[in-house]
């Protein structure tokens, strides 16, 4: 490590953009870190690729470097869908420095040093979002979107505020939901090539969220037991909070990601 602080790289989730998060990288900067929140493509794009969850992660990895080629170490912190793309972009840097091999030089670059998960999916290669086993312990109705005949995907918005926004207050609830986007639908459908937090020695942390109705608290224990079983030993805290704590209590959240940040 270089010494200062880790950049925080935040990836977004389905939906959202990097202003969501506007109030938290506020609080992480007063705490004197440096913070990126790059916009994944899937998110405001016209027209479906048909392979978002490609670009997205290349969108990652490119954050990543960004940070590293100057460097600086990368704490990758990962909300929701953003686990996937971001777990994949850790694996692309994972997949170049073992491409460098023993040619690569210790502290001429920066590394990833943490990989955290907010209420988060943490999937295995060969997988995607809709096709995730866990994904059957909630058993309740799938949170509805209108998709276009261009392959769009746009959620629901009293939905939205009941399962991503459930304990928000409303004004900041409704705020939210007025700058989400429409998602491209193979983002959810195109199956991940790594499992970026598992196969490259990345220490893994989990920051779960109670109250949470859009990722139920029993999908998140399951994806920290899938870690487990996989012979890792995450690291795990626990938000009394819905699935959106960086709109309405980001100082709180901060305070959690400096703890897993200083931990490596």
């Amino acid at each position: 490590m270089s010494g200062r602080k880790p950049t925080i790289v935040i990836v977004h989730g389905a939906w959202h953009v990097p202003a969501h998060f506007d109030s938290l990288s506020a609080a992480l900067q007063r705490s004197g870190y440096a913070v990126r929140a790059p916009k994944l493509p899937s998110v405001g794009i016209e027209k479906d690729p048909g392979n978002a969850l490609t670009l997205d992660r290349e969108a990652v990895a490119k954050a990543i470097r960004e940070v590293t080629d100057g460097g600086e170490d990368v704490v990758l912190v990962m909300h929701s869908y953003g686990g996937i793309p971001g777990s994949e972009g850790a694996a692309i840097i994972g997949e170049e420095r073992k491409a460098v091999g023993s040619n690569y030089q210790d502290g001429a670059r920066g590394s990833v040093v943490k990989l955290v998960y907010l209420s988060s999916f943490a999937l295995d290669a060969g997988s995607s979002l809709i096709s995730e086993p866990l994904a059957k312990l909630d058993t309740r109705p799938g949170l509805t979107s209108e998709i276009s005949p261009l392959g769009i995907m746009t959620p629901n918005e009293q939905q939205a505020i009941d399962r991503i926004f459930t304990g928000t207050p409303t004004h900041l609830a409704k705020a939210a939901f007025s700058i989400t986007d429409g998602q491209a639908l193979s983002a959810f459908t195109e199956m991940t090539r790594y499992c970026g937090w598992r196969d490259y020695g990345y220490p893994v942390s989990y920051l779960g969220c109670k109250k949470d109705e859009a990722l139920l608290p029993i999908m998140q224990e399951a994806f920290i037991e899938r870690m487990k079983t996989a012979g890792l030993d995450p690291e795990t805290a626990w938000l009394d909070c819905d699935h959106s704590p960086f709109l309405h209590m980001p100082e709180d959240l901060g305070r959690a990601i400096q703890r897993m940040a200083e931990h490596i």
